[in-house]
């Protein structure tokens, strides 16, 4: 995955990608009166995993908020598969899996409950289930409420229901927080092997992640 710079590169050629590319036209976006990033460009190929990094503040979030089309950048356009995705904004959510810091579980309903009730909204590989709540630690926690769990048991079950989505592109903020050395460990390699998957991984984090894994950086 490389930047690209599309005024000097690009300037009278139209955008060219293949299928499961997710691209970056000068995306530029402020915020309370300051620039959290301008001019933004990059290409997120199958196998690529894009790490964005920054502190706390930095924009990162914002950043994941608009690959994930859930804002409007200030300036600039996203595309997928060569399409806006301001254009196509329901089927791109569908080709999407997200990791955020609110896991969108319901409290009330154990893990278990909660992955069930969202398959049957969106194509999972349910088959997965039983084999990823084990590698996570979790069987013995699936049948317990939700509100119930310790930070780090929620943010396990939130990583289970992600890989278990049937879709190309991973959007992941903070992955690694809330997590022991065995769990950080776990994360990493399901991004490794989703990437040798050909999928795609966009990853915004303030943790140090291995220089074999990253395609490339975003410093905000």
């Amino acid at each position: 995955m490389t930047f690209m710079n599309y005024n000097d590169d690009l300037k009278n050629e139209k955008i060219s990608v293949s299928t499961d590319n997710l691209n970056a036209k000068n995306l530029s976006l402020a915020r309370g009166g300051r620039e959290l990033f301008t001019n933004l460009n990059f290409i997120v190929k199958p196998g690529d995993l894009l790490l964005i990094q920054g502190e706390n503040g930095s924009g990162k979030t914002s950043l994941l908020k608009v690959i994930a089309g859930l804002i409007e950048p200030d300036n600039g356009s996203l595309f997928w598969s060569s399409k806006n995705i301001i254009s196509q904004r329901q089927s791109f959510h569908k080709n999407i899996a997200c990791l955020s810091h609110n896991p969108g579980f319901k409290g009330d309903l154990t893990i278990l409950e909660n992955i069930k009730f969202e398959s049957s909204l969106r194509k999972m590989s349910m088959e997965k289930l039983e084999d990823s709540l084990k590698r996570f630690q979790l069987t013995e926690f699936s049948k317990i409420p939700f509100r119930f769990l310790s930070v780090g048991q929620q943010k396990r079950a939130a990583i289970v229901r992600m890989c278990l989505i049937d879709v190309k592109l991973w959007l992941m903020d903070e992955p690694l927080s809330n997590l022991d050395a065995t769990g950080q460990s776990l994360v990493i390699d399901l991004i490794n092997n989703h990437a040798k998957n050909s999928g795609l991984c966009v990853l915004a984090s303030h943790h140090e992640i291995s220089h074999d894994l990253i395609s490339n950086r975003i410093n905000l």
